[in-house]
């Protein structure tokens, strides 16, 4: 099996700090006074390398500027709040990308570089880059004047703006499945997104379950690597994971509607699992072969002779359509066809 249930796992889409948001500096005399032994994000006294203050950055357009400019952007917001401490070397590996005076939209860039990595499933990567993108953003605010906060006589803020609602809560949960499904008489809401261990090479999936309409989520997650999944004795919750998975590898809007309409969905609708119960989702082993065989055969007529191998509508006229049957067929055929190469 290819996986684990993690009862201490939780959901790591959304970027979060360790510790509430604060200033990395105190306010005396209209000043901001820096603790030089605070931690990373603090520039080294010994440098003797000015601080860039708001006063420096706060003509600087972020939708249309250098990429130094964004470097000056990044370094003031950095050095102002705990919650901006990103990887320095991340960003310079991107200056090669543009030329030196070259006029770029940086909030567009890195929201659409974030969530280019996590279309690869590369979480990893995804979450280096999001304070990058959480840095536009609040720039962006601030140009727009929807972050307003004094400033000291050198240019700091004198209280912390950059609350967790602007820089913190904007970059998280794009699901890769999400719905109700009724597992033995009981419905339950499924979710898919990518685990934070998840890179392109080796995408894995974390999965969590929940009473549907209701705050009864089962503690933990569990955590589906889809590289090692055997399609030929895989549980339904592992092939929740890989659908949802190679589905937004297909879909490039995966994000808005969450894969709602999804391949498993398709398969699992004609209760060709034969589940009993949520156990069987999660522990039963089935060979997916076989569960497409069957599901092929519960949609198409067997009763009539004359019309044998063609769509019996009247069984199915007040659940599907004949499109949506059309497309099931389709798709159980383009499945069978991969895994009898295989």
């Amino acid at each position: 099996m290819s996986v684990i249930y993690d009862v201490n796992r939780e959901s790591l889409w959304a970027h979060r700090v360790n510790e509430i948001s604060s200033l990395n500096y105190n306010v005396e005399d209209n000043k901001a006074v820096f603790d030089i032994d605070a931690g990373a994000n603090i520039t080294d006294a010994s440098q003797n390398t000015p601080r860039i203050s708001y006063f420096d950055v706060q003509n600087i357009n972020i939708h249309a500027c250098t990429f130094d400019d964004f470097c000056d952007v990044a370094e003031f917001l950095r050095g102002s709040c705990n919650a901006f401490d990103y990887d320095k070397s991340l960003l310079e590996s991107f200056r090669n990308q543009f030329e030196p005076e070259q006029i770029i939209d940086f909030y567009e860039f890195f929201d659409d570089y974030r969530l280019q990595c996590a279309q690869k499933g590369n979480m990893v990567l995804y979450h280096e880059v999001v304070p990058l993108a959480q840095m536009a953003e609040n720039m962006m605010w601030m140009s727009n004047n929807e972050i307003i906060g004094e400033l000291t006589s050198d240019g700091f803020f004198t209280t912390n703006i950059f609350s967790d609602v602007c820089s913190l809560g904007f970059y998280g949960n794009y699901r890769l499945g999400e719905g109700a499904y009724d597992i033995g008489g009981n419905l339950y809401d499924l979710y898919a997104e990518y685990d934070i261990e998840s890179t392109e090479e080796n995408p894995i999936v974390a999965v969590t379950i929940s009473d549907f309409g209701s705050e009864n989520r089962i503690s933990g997650k569990y955590v589906v690597e889809i590289n090692s999944i055997d399609l030929k004795k895989a549980t339904p919750i592992e092939l929740y994971a890989y659908f949802s998975y190679y589905d937004s590898k297909s879909n490039e809007d995966w994000y808005n509607d969450y894969n709602y309409d999804s391949t498993f969905r398709r398969i699992y609708n004609s209760n060709a699992f034969e589940l009993e119960g949520i156990e069987d989702f999660t522990d039963k082993q089935v060979n997916l072969f076989d569960v497409l065989t069957k599901a092929k055969a519960g949609i198409i007529s067997q009763e009539d002779s004359a019309i044998k191998g063609k769509l019996n509508f009247s069984k199915y006229l007040n659940a599907y359509t004949k499109k949506y049957i059309e497309r099931c067929l389709e798709i159980y055929d383009e499945i069978l066809t991969r895994l009898g190469e295989e």
